[in-house]
């Protein structure tokens, strides 16, 4: 509204922006909930004790790659490279009510949502079993689904459906209970703690800027705040 009206000024049609005086509301930054590492870690020995349940694919797309909800959901087999131990992010996936169904969209969030990940091998050996599980099922509908995240009847899982479900996993394994969308914010916080530049956590999760991953995603942990503590001690060390 405020360009609009400076638009209007210039063409002579207004003589002041009323909008001129007036400060924009400060908006409260959200500072996202994670697992540790320990805690992470917890979680997905919780998901292999049970791993052809229909839940377990997504939770781990989502943990150990810090994918978004969307793009898990989309993920088909076709993404999948094994040679290459390469996954490809370049569709989303929303439910749209007046059709009623899940509808997978080739248009991203970002140019940068689009990417390449290398997979670790934990999922790797989990996506072959799963799709040899798949192959196996009397369900002709799950022998022939092309994606990765299915119910028992092969039709693909409703986004909705899986943040809801997260929850009580949480509880089931006696985890803290944070949103799904804090997978995103572990699988970042890790690879932060773990040494990965801005840079390449920037490009991991697809954000369109660096400021976005480090305003966002690099939050000190207690462990960064520990090490940071040990250094100023290093450096002024009690006297003796």
């Amino acid at each position: 509204l405020y360009t609009c009206l400076k638009s209007i000024i210039s063409l002579g049609l207004l003589n002041e922006n009323v909008l001129s005086n007036i400060n924009r509301p400060k908006t409260n930054s959200y500072l996202p909930h994670f697992f540790t590492q320990e805690e992470a870690s917890l979680f997905i020995d919780g998901l292999l004790a049970d791993k052809y349940n229909k839940l377990t694919p997504p939770m781990l797309l989502a943990l150990l790659l810090g994918l978004r909800r969307s793009e898990v959901v989309a993920i088909s087999w076709d993404d999948v490279n094994f040679k290459n131990n390469a996954i490809y992010i370049n569709k989303k996936a929303v439910y749209q009510s007046n059709v009623n169904k899940v509808v997978v969209s080739q248009v991203m969030k970002n140019k940068s949502s689009r990417r390449l990940l290398i997979m670790p091998e934990i999922l790797v050996l989990f996506l072959k079993d799963i799709k040899l599980h798949y192959q196996s099922s009397n369900i002709e509908a799950i022998r022939n689904s092309k994606y990765v995240c299915i119910d028992e009847y092969g039709d693909i899982l409703k986004p909705d459906y899986i943040s809801k479900s997260f929850r009580g996993l949480c509880n089931s394994f006696d985890l803290r209970s944070i949103r799904f969308h804090d997978l995103r914010h572990t699988n970042a916080t890790i690879l932060l703690e773990n040494g990965c530049h801005m840079k390449e956590i920037q490009e991991w999760l697809g954000h369109s800027d660096y400021q976005t991953t480090a305003n966002i995603y690099t939050h000190l942990t207690l462990k960064n705040k520990e090490n940071v503590a040990n250094k100023l001690s290093n450096i002024f060390p009690l006297s003796k």
